[in-house]
């Protein structure tokens, strides 16, 4: 892996397309995200039907480890012991275990070099003053959690996430100054009025319902001190801006699979639109960063990394895709690895969004 303090950030763009970059990411097979997109019903392939898709949990036993007989031996390539949340409100598709959280650590490392620093919103000087209740949604992994405790250890942490899963005995041994509840954003935190000086919300969309958004940015702006700051960011499931027809083949099965669990895959780029539309906040600030899939616009080891996590977060919803798609373990892994090379091939690039804002006084 490369030394992320070696890397230069990625440039803050509107958009990274040049004449070069668009006329070397279309081929005659080629189709535009944006047309997939707006006539996704054209490219139906998927084999659930949507009230399977829309129910679709992980095969498991009592102790939350896949059905045992569905378990391979410790030799395959492809060991089916994953464990996931048990949150039935919750259309998450993702693990929760230790390779997921591993993937997840290491993405942070990349959006913490690209954005420069772990927080927008409350300025250095105040949180290294101390002081400030600082609330992370959606926790994951804990690492954003553990650095910001560890970097400004006068400020109180808490984390909230639909599952504590294995994560506890890791918040209990190593951070105990963090305080940690199991929640879901969308039935409403557990903390009163007005509790938190600055509230971090990373990639959950996969969590939350399209029809739910309104009312997280409204849990969200409660909990918030008035003068206190919210921070989100959410990432693109689709990349842009052309797909060939493998990816599209993908995206199809997936997206109309999440669309009939209610997920909405365009989260990212709805945030700001969202935090305006409550009207609690104030001085809200936004940007919108392209993240190359592969190393083709000259970010070099930046792109490569960016790549890998594509390839290891579609990897990682094995359980789910097998089912959509109808295939095997072999196969899915070789579905993904093809997936990820045509979009490096085709110059594709990813939209990551980021909003903070202040809450009015």
């Amino acid at each position: 892996m490369a030394d992320m303090a070696s890397l230069q950030p990625l440039q803050f763009a509107d958009d990274p397309m040049d004449e070069d970059h668009a006329a070397g990411s279309t081929g005659p097979s080629a189709v535009t995200t944006e047309d997939l997109l707006d006539n996704l019903d054209q490219y139906r392939i998927y084999a659930l039907d949507g009230d399977t898709a829309a129910n679709w949990r992980p095969a498991i036993d009592a102790d939350n480890n896949p059905d045992p007989s569905r378990r391979k031996s410790s030799k395959s390539r492809f060991p089916c012991i994953r464990s996931y949340h048990q949150e039935p409100n919750c259309p998450y598709i993702l693990p929760d275990d230790v390779p997921e959280g591993a993937r997840l650590n290491v993405q942070h490392q990349f959006f913490k070099h690209i954005y420069t620093t772990n927080y927008r919103g409350p300025s250095e000087q105040a949180l290294e003053r101390g002081g400030l209740r600082v609330l992370d949604v959606g926790y994951g992994s804990g690492i954003w959690l553990a650095e910001m405790s560890r970097d400004f250890p006068n400020c109180e942490y808490f984390g909230v996430d639909v599952s504590i899963g294995i994560w506890a005995r890791t918040f209990s041994e190593e951070m105990p100054s963090v305080k940690i509840f199991q929640g879901n954003v969308t039935e409403g935190l557990p903390f009163a009025d007005n509790t938190f000086d600055y509230v971090h919300q990373h990639n959950v969309a996969l969590g939350i319902t399209t029809d739910s958004w309104d009312a997280v940015i409204s849990e969200l702006h409660r909990v918030t001190k008035p003068g206190g700051f919210i921070d989100l960011s959410e990432v693109d499931l689709t990349p842009q801006p052309n797909l060939g027809p493998t990816s599209v083949r993908f995206y199809a099965g997936l997206l109309q699979a999440l669309g009939a669990r209610r997920v909405d895959t365009n989260a990212g780029r709805r945030l700001r639109s969202l935090v305006d539309s409550h009207g609690g906040f104030a001085c809200a600030k936004d940007v919108r960063l392209c993240l190359p899939v592969g190393d083709w616009d000259g970010s070099k080891q930046l792109g490569v990394l960016w790549k890998e996590d594509v390839r290891r977060q579609l990897s990682a919803m094995r359980e789910f895709g097998r089912a959509v798609f109808g295939g095997g373990e072999r196969w899915w892994e070789e579905f993904v690895n093809d997936v990820v090379e045509e979009q490096a091939e085709l110059k594709c690039f990813v939209n990551d969004y980021r909003v903070w804002a202040q809450k009015a006084f």
